[in-house]
């Protein structure tokens, strides 16, 4: 083992997996309980936390009221759930299987890792963002980097190619839980994503969700019940999508899947072939298409300056999948690369880079939209002012005016949303208020007289700042600074994911 290690890792909504290189570009991939992945669940019993394969284990017998699951998907939200008399944010959880894949490693090399690339999601704000960077600090990691997923998948393909071999891609990566894709450009080492589209509430989990309805009506028409007859019964649901996540695989295999479930002490036996499991998600399918045409159109290409679509993520493994893509666009060379590992192979990568060599660069765009409350002909709009998609670092001023003469203060909410470049205003209720600020005026002012410009600067990493101009008065607000942990935080937060098994 080499001194010096250089770590990724894939911190998956169903699941995660560490890969790491020793200074020489080659890839590793670390196993967990002789797995390639480790399952991203999370079970609480009073011997202990039990992490990623043990978790899934005691779930399946015990049930889902001491477990965790796909809570990647509320990360940065206001959730809270209690596990042994503790309360547990998303961002806890998270923290529990960063320090668990952290322990396997340092157990498994005994190299204790301090300096990490993490991946994440293609639609991450600020808030996520930074939830999960807290949560690695909570872990134990100290210099953390956030390298979105797409863009580590076109450093895991792009580099097999050779610096030299100048590409577009098209990177599809469909997760457990989420689906980015993204255009990106590959140009000696440099990696410039041009556009990307996301959906954190579609990823491989919702085809379970399709497959368990499929499986429940099938059983239900065979017990000559109703959906209102099992609404309230949690065992049958939880069996419900153990059997779809079994039968799913299984019609990956063979046309036709038989399964049998338990329903009020009764086994019910039941059959799906795999043309209606695929018909029933066509309209995944078709949600996930459409997304390949507005990054392609927001890229400012076409499809012929594509060279390949590349498909990872273990969802991607589906066969519906790179079909239906080889049916959309067939000129096109539709490759299936590493689904499972592609993601924290370029995490590796990326960070032999950082905090090696420097060979490697990522240039990302803008995730989110982000605008201000306004008043636009007597109605609140939120005004648009920095648009994702967009060039990073950047810098954008809006100049708003007092609505009264001596107003003492101005009051400003900041919205978050998926708006595209062009959408100047949208309704309030299609943005996400992430930020309420007050902030006082000096000097004289005048209603609708006084210029108050509003300058809003995204660095390098994508992350959002606000001042505003006042009489030469300056106020600043940087959304790292309100959402990163403080010490004594982080601490507290630690010392509540100790006796992981």
């Amino acid at each position: 083992m080499s001194s010096q290690c250089y770590v990724g890792i894939d911190l998956g909504t169903a699941n995660s997996c560490v890969s790491y290189t020793e200074g020489d570009g080659s890839v590793k991939l670390l196993h967990v309980n002789d797995h390639m992945t480790m399952p991203s669940i999370v079970t609480f019993t009073d011997k202990g936390i039990f992490v990623g394969h043990d978790a899934m284990e005691l779930k399946d017998v015990s049930g889902t009221w001491n477990t965790a699951s796909h809570f990647k998907r509320v990360l940065g939200e206001d959730v809270v759930r209690i596990f042994n008399d503790k309360p547990y944010s998303p961002t806890d959880l998270s923290a529990i299987l960063l320090k668990k894949l952290r322990m396997e490693f340092r157990k498994q090399t005994g190299f204790d890792v301090k300096d990490v690339v993490i991946t994440i999601p293609g639609d991450y704000g600020d808030i996520e963002k930074h939830s999960t960077y807290n949560a690695a600090r909570i872990a134990g990691f100290e210099d953390i980097t956030l390298l979105s997923e797409s863009s580590a998948a076109a450093i895991s393909y792009g580099m097999s190619k050779g610096t030299d071999n100048d590409r577009l891609m098209i990177i599809y990566d469909l997760g457990g839980g989420t689906l980015d894709v993204s255009v990106v450009e590959m140009s000696n080492g440099r990696f410039r994503v041009l556009a990307d589209e996301s959906n954190k509430d579609l990823g491989g989990r919702d085809w379970d969700l399709q497959l368990a309805t499929l499986i429940q009506r099938k059983v239900l028409d065979t017990r000559g019940m109703e959906g209102s007859d099992v609404m309230s019964d949690s065992e049958f649901r939880r069996l419900l999508l153990l059997e779809a996540e079994r039968i799913k695989l299984e019609l990956e295999r063979r046309p036709r899947a038989t399964g049998e479930i338990m329903l009020r002490g009764e086994v019910t036996t039941y059959s799906i072939t795999r043309e209606e499991f695929e018909t029933s998600t066509k309209w995944l399918m078709d949600k996930s298409i459409d997304m390949i045409g507005y990054a392609l159109r927001n890229s400012k290409h076409t499809m012929s300056d594509v060279n390949e679509i590349v498909l990872v993520g273990a969802s991607s493994l589906m066969l519906q999948v790179p079909r239906n893509l080889r049916e959309a666009f067939p000129s096109k060379d539709i490759i299936v690369y590493k689904p499972e590992f592609a993601i924290s192979d370029g995490a590796a990568l990326y960070a032999e880079s950082k905090y090696g060599h420097k060979r490697i660069e990522v240039i990302p765009v803008m995730t989110k939209t982000y605008g201000i409350l306004a008043g636009i002909d007597g109605v609140e709009k939120v005004c648009n002012v920095v648009f994702k998609n967009t060039n990073v670092p950047s810098d954008y001023t809006l100049t708003c005016r007092p609505k009264r003469d001596d107003q003492d203060c101005m009051d400003i909410k900041i919205y978050e949303s998926i708006s595209r470049s062009g959408e100047y205003f949208i309704d309030v209720t299609d943005g996400k208020l992430v930020k309420e600020l007050s902030i006082p005026l000096t000097g004289k002012i005048l209603r609708g007289r006084t210029k108050i410009p509003i300058r809003i600067t995204v660095d390098k990493d994508g992350s959002v700042g606000f001042n505003m101009t006042c009489n030469n008065d300056v106020n600043s607000f940087s959304f790292v600074e309100s959402i990163k942990m403080t010490d004594d935080e982080v601490t507290s937060s630690a010392s509540k994911i100790e006796g992981i098994i």
